[in-house]
């Protein structure tokens, strides 16, 4: 939820005279936080079709319907998988412990 909500306040920059903020798609930011690294791309706003072809080779049953999606705002994604380091620094916690809390909901 944080590497999440620390993604989305690195979306305000430079804004451009109408308010439009400014950033090339996989513009690439990176930002130190308590000696960890996180490296993020900026990804545009824009549409997209998701899922694959049902006649798709080795499609999954979860890969369907194909539907189109449309993004209205741009966002910054962390450009890697979530290290042990950065778990830890957000959640307090190593992924065993927390999964062995369980999922609450």
């Amino acid at each position: 939820m944080f590497l999440f909500l620390f993604a989305c306040v690195l979306t305000a920059g430079i804004a451009c005279g109408d308010g439009e903020m400014v950033h090339k798609a996989g513009e690439r930011m990176m930002k130190i936080v308590d000696g960890i690294k996180y490296t993020f791309r900026w990804c545009p706003a824009g549409s997209f079709t998701m899922g694959s072809p049902e006649d798709g080779s080795g499609r999954s049953s979860n890969e369907g319907p194909l539907h189109e999606v449309t993004l209205t705002k741009g966002f910054w994604m962390l450009e890697t998988e979530v290290t042990q380091a950065m778990w830890a620094g957000v959640m307090g916690t190593n992924v065993r412990q927390q999964r062995d809390k369980g999922d609450p909901d």
